[in-house]
């Protein structure tokens, strides 16, 4: 056993899987079998096999993941003053991203965008992320606070 998952592959709904240390089924991550991935199962209770809870789609998204590339940093970045800023919790501005008229294209471009309604929640572009209109609408701890945010993504490509 290494890294607390086993050698053993187990495949369930066409999803590779592992036993880690507890005995639990855990996702085996295909750019990286050695780590030990979420808990997706465990042994059914009467000792019949394993029970698979099944994959939703952070899952999918997590098994189908690629590592990122091995690149340097670009030059315009000061890595040791993003770590510090992060250690210390604060944001770090990035100065040198984009040009001043990178900017401005992309400014317009939204703008535009947003003007042909293309860019509204609900639009054919808005991967909803919570759809009951926030994450933490449902909590207990938040009765009595009403959220009305959204989380989503626009998929533009």
């Amino acid at each position: 056993e290494e890294g607390g998952v086993s050698d053993e592959h187990i495949e369930i709904e066409g999803v590779q899987c592992t036993l880690n240390r507890h005995g639990e089924l855990a996702l085996r991550l295909p750019h990286c079998p050695t780590a030990v991935g979420p808990v997706v199962g465990r042994h059914a209770s009467d000792g019949s096999g394993l029970v698979f809870n099944g994959m939703d789609d952070w899952l999918w998204e997590l098994y189908d993941s690629h590592p990122p590339r091995p690149i340097d940093p670009p030059v315009s970045i000061d890595v040791q003053a993003v770590a510090e800023a992060l250690n210390r919790g604060a944001a770090y501005v990035w100065d040198g991203f984009a040009s001043e008229q990178e900017i401005c294209a992309a400014h317009s471009d939204l703008d535009s965008m947003f003007s042909r309604r293309e860019l509204t929640r609900g639009s054919d572009s808005w991967v909803d992320e919570c759809a009951e209109g926030g994450h933490a609408r449902n909590r207990k701890t938040l009765n009595g606070q009403r959220r009305d945010d959204a989380c989503g993504f626009w998929d533009l490509f």
